[in-house]
C-alpha cells in the first residue's frame, strides 16, 4: 500500500469518531439536562404541596415552569 493511500485510510479512520463524538455530545446533553428538570420539578412539587397543595393548577404551573425551563 502507498503512503498516500495509507495517509487517506487514517484520515478516513479518525473522521469517523469525531463525527460521532459531534452528533453523541449534543444528544447526551439534551438528555441529561432533561432529565435533571424533571427532577427539579418532582421535588419542586414536594415542597410546594406541602404549603399550597397538590390541586391541577399547582401541577399546571409547576409543569409550566419546568418546561420553559426547557
Amino acid at each position: 500500500m502507498s503512503e498516500r493511500r495509507a495517509l487517506e485510510v487514517l484520515k478516513r479512520g479518525l473522521v469517523r469518531p469525531r463525527l460521532l463524538a459531534h452528533l453523541l455530545v449534543p444528544g447526551a446533553t439534551a438528555f441529561f439536562t432533561g432529565g435533571c428538570t424533571v427532577i427539579l420539578v418532582l421535588v419542586a412539587s414536594r415542597l410546594i404541596a406541602r404549603s399550597v397543595g397538590t390541586s391541577l393548577y399547582t401541577w399546571t404551573s409547576i409543569l409550566g415552569v419546568g418546561l420553559a425551563g426547557l
